[in-house]
């Protein structure tokens, strides 16, 4: 990873990760980053949950309660975003599809090949 990316995480299912991730989108671009990488992670809830209810179920019952609250309750996953600065020499150039040569954005002809654009 370069200095000039950064990682950002979007909470919740994943469509509602993903719609979080798609309103972000174009505020990053106007920052100048690109999303290069994406990676959703499922939620998971540790044992703790299940041993935690084992000691509560002799008091009134409860543990029982946290149990069926862990069975039913599915915790949020994460949807991790990496974003890569945009450089500059990208945004200003294009290749040619006939030579593969680097030209300016603006370029009507390939100064390579005289393409015509």
């Amino acid at each position: 990873m370069s200095s000039e990316a950064k990682v950002k995480v979007y909470t919740g299912t994943m469509s509602v990760a993903t719609n979080r991730f798609q309103n972000a989108k174009s505020k990053n671009l106007e920052l100048g980053y690109i999303a290069t990488e994406q990676n959703y992670e499922e939620g998971s809830r540790g044992g703790a949950i299940f041993i935690i209810g084992l000691f509560l179920l002799p008091v009134f019952g409860i543990g029982l309660f946290v149990w069926i609250y862990a069975l039913l309750v599915k915790p949020e996953g994460r949807l991790i975003v990496t974003y890569e600065k945009i450089k500059s020499s990208d945004i200003d150039t294009k290749e040619c599809p006939k030579c593969a040569e680097i030209i300016k954005l603006k370029a009507k002809i390939c100064r390579f090949c005289d393409y015509k654009f």
